[in-house]
């Protein structure tokens, strides 16, 4: 966390990210996946994701902007969960 860039939160996410999940409650709705709910999260990865980007971004001096976080991963999930486009027709002349 320290000597890396933001994107090191990245590889954080199933080890450390894991750990916040199972014992900051956020698998079982505890106050914390409350909190974050209310900002607009929905998903116990998308707010230990926040939590560790939040972590780096205090250690590094940089502006937290949890709006920005969440918008960010809500259009992430919104594009996600989009149907694939349908493919084209076949001419079958």
């Amino acid at each position: 966390m320290r000597n890396g860039e933001e994107n090191v939160t990245f590889e954080l996410h199933d080890g450390l990210g894991l750990w916040i999940r199972n014992n900051w409650g956020l698998y079982d709705k505890g106050a914390l996946y409350q909190d974050l709910a209310t900002l607009g999260l929905q998903y116990p990865d998308d707010m230990s994701a926040l939590v560790l980007k939040s972590w780096w971004r205090r250690m590094h001096g940089r502006p937290l902007d949890v709006a920005g976080q969440v918008k960010a991963t809500q259009e992430t999930n919104r594009v996600l969960a989009a149907p694939p486009p349908a493919p084209p027709p076949v001419d079958r002349r």
